[in-house]
């Protein structure tokens, strides 16, 4: 969910779309959200929670994995795969999770389950996206100088504007109005190219995180068969009493 973040801000900041646009052009994500979540549910309950976390942790790693194709001046034919994705990939863990969680609560615990994980659900958001802008902010730290260059900035101008990277971590590239129009074409340029380099470091970290919590899904979570076999074993033991 942190990734919403960041998304917005290149689509803003570095694509220049208005916030109009840029809620239109997410779209898609909502969409495949809005039709992933009952077919997510359906499948939670046919197969369990252990064959639909790792399915939507998965296909949300495919869409971060996905924006490594994203350039300063990419076209929206690159932009909505990876937003279906991600829908996808959203719709089917948000209700698989709630499953893994509430379903397996005793009736009596089922509004401190239900409350824990919308809590769990919001303090995920928060921190990932706390821990998102650091991963950005510092490739873009270590970068803005280099692009700054390349882009045509002088060096000395590069060295001076590196105090401002705390803006451009936010895509915004630190122009003014006395700046020569092509020092501040340079500067869009190699500001935008270093808010690119933290948005890649920051998608390949989200799409590692989703490969691993889609590993530990399928290792800590039980599948059908072995919570059958538990409720039997239950049911024999409380026979024997």
């Amino acid at each position: 969910l942190g990734g919403i973040f960041f998304i917005m801000l290149y689509l803003q900041n570095v694509r220049g779309y208005t916030p109009v646009e840029a809620g239109i052009s997410t779209l898609p994500m909502s969409i495949a959200s809005l039709f992933a979540s009952p077919i997510g549910s359906q499948l939670t309950a046919r197969f369990g929670p252990r064959v639909t976390i790792p399915l939507g942790l998965v296909l949300s790693a495919a869409a971060m994995f996905g924006m490594l194709t994203w350039t300063v001046d990419s076209s929206y034919a690159t932009m909505w795969p990876p937003f279906i994705a991600m829908g996808l990939g959203v719709g089917i863990v948000l209700p698989a999770t709630a499953a893994a969680i509430i379903g397996n609560a005793p009736v009596k615990d089922g509004g401190v389950a239900s409350g824990l994980q919308s809590t769990m659900l919001q303090i995920g958001g928060a921190l990932g996206t706390s821990v998102l802008v650091t991963v950005i902010a510092s490739k873009v730290g270590s970068s803005l100088s280099g692009e700054l260059t390349s882009a045509g900035v002088p060096a000395s101008w590069a060295h001076g504007l590196e105090k401002a990277e705390d803006a451009v971590s936010m895509g915004i590239a630190p122009v003014s109005s006395g700046m020569p129009t092509q020092i501040k074409a340079a500067v869009i340029e190699g500001s935008g190219q270093a808010f690119v380099n933290g948005l890649h470091s920051a998608v390949t970290v989200t799409g590692i995180l989703c490969l691993i919590g889609a590993a530990a899904a399928i290792v800590g979570i039980k599948s059908r068969a072995e919570e059958a076999k538990d409720d039997k074993e239950d049911v024999v033991i409380v026979a024997a009493h």
